[in-house]
């Protein structure tokens, strides 16, 4: 077999993957939201300026590696899937994202809003309101979390902040505070991530909050035992890839019970909530995204230009000395799959250069995806 023909093979097999479902989201001046139609994960964006770039606040990946996990009655829900009796939907509904996800035992709504917070005039703060409710004919024991992959603090290794107290590596945290603040912050571009939990108004706290390796966690899924003070390596899989995940255990439901938990995630470390309204104070854009829309563009920030041609994309990428395929997110990666696709199709003549870029491009998704 020709070496064109082995390219040609793993081109189809990896484009194979690229289905991206349609995408919802809120759009203010600092931060914004986008919500996968499919699964209801979402990905968080911020900037300090209007004419700046969006950074992404947790890592971004297609799906989102943030998600929620649940078990009723100790059995896995299969949560954002579906399939038999597995059904979802979703909309906006003023400014809100609102994806709703149902089975034969239980239904699931996440609603996703930004608010500004107290003292600014924009936008600046996502608050996701999780409303669960048992639709079985018995009782329900439920247990679950919330996975934050974060993604601004990793290069320097300053991963989390709470207290004052920095978190390099694997912990756990059981005896939580009434009011406390979790964060992670970039201080060379001067964006951060802020998690606030308060039980004023009643909120149900989580029952411990831990951190550890991503993938690591989720090799395990079920009761994570965390390991103090292990480093955020999962070799050869992930190196210094961290996420918190907030877990709620043993939550009660009666029969046609409902119950609602809040998260909190602001760019700022304090946000008043009591007695106040939620509407943000700008005018928040709502953008309903199909496939048939989604570009991906490279610019000088490693982004694919839309009035480039194929050939002038692979040019350009061949020729920034400084794009490395760390800085491209996975659609962006595809798409340069895509157009070497397209040349093989049409018969049209493959450089070297191209047969290494296919080997490049296919290793980096291979790390990303953990494709053994």
């Amino acid at each position: 077999m020709n070496k064109r023909l082995i390219i040609f093979l793993l081109i189809f097999v990896f484009l194979s993957f690229k289905f991206y479902s349609n995408t919802r989201r809120l759009i203010g001046n600092y931060i914004k939201i986008e919500v996968n139609d499919k699964d209801g994960r979402f990905l968080l964006f911020a900037r300090n300026t209007k004419d700046s770039e969006w950074v992404p606040l947790i890592f971004e990946d297609y799906p989102s590696t943030s998600y929620f996990k649940f078990y009723a009655n100790k059995v896995d829900v299969n949560f954002g899937t579906q399939g038999y009796d597995r059904v979802s939907d979703i909309k906006i509904d003023k400014n809100k994202i609102i994806y709703n996800w149902k089975n034969e035992v239980i239904n699931i709504k996440l609603v996703y809003q930004l608010i500004s917070s107290s003292e600014s005039t924009y936008a600046d703060t996502l608050i996701i309101d999780l409303i669960i409710e048992n639709i079985d004919h018995k009782k329900l024991s439920l247990d679950y979390f919330f996975c934050i992959d974060t993604y601004l603090t990793e290069s320097s290794r300053e991963h989390f902040n709470i207290q004052n107290t920095s978190i390099r590596s694997e912990r756990e945290i059981t005896k939580l505070p009434d009011d406390f603040v979790i964060s992670t912050y970039n201080k060379n571009i001067n964006i951060g991530l802020n998690l606030i939990f308060s039980k004023a108004g009643n909120k149900i706290m989580p029952d411990r909050v831990y951190f550890s390796n991503w993938k690591r966690v989720e090799q395990n899924l079920g009761k994570f035992k965390v390991v103090t003070r292990r480093p955020f390596n999962l070799d050869p899989y992930s190196y210094n890839d961290s996420a918190m995940f907030i877990e709620y255990s043993s939550q009660k439901f009666n029969i046609k019970e409902q119950k609602q938990y809040r998260f909190i995630l602001s760019t700022v470390n304090k946000v008043l909530m009591a007695n106040r309204s939620f509407d943000s104070k700008e005018n928040i854009k709502v953008e309903n995204i199909y496939d048939k829309d989604i570009n991906t563009d490279l610019d000088d920030n490693n982004k694919l230009k839309d009035n480039e041609t194929d050939s002038k994309k692979l040019t350009d990428f061949k020729l920034h000395k400084n794009l490395s395929l760390l800085n491209l997110n996975l659609k962006d990666l595809l798409e340069l799959l895509d157009i070497i696709d397209k040349k093989l199709i049409s018969e049209e003549k493959l450089s070297d250069n191209d047969v290494d870029m296919v080997e490049q491009i296919l290793a980096e998704i291979k790390k990303r995806r953990n494709i053994q």
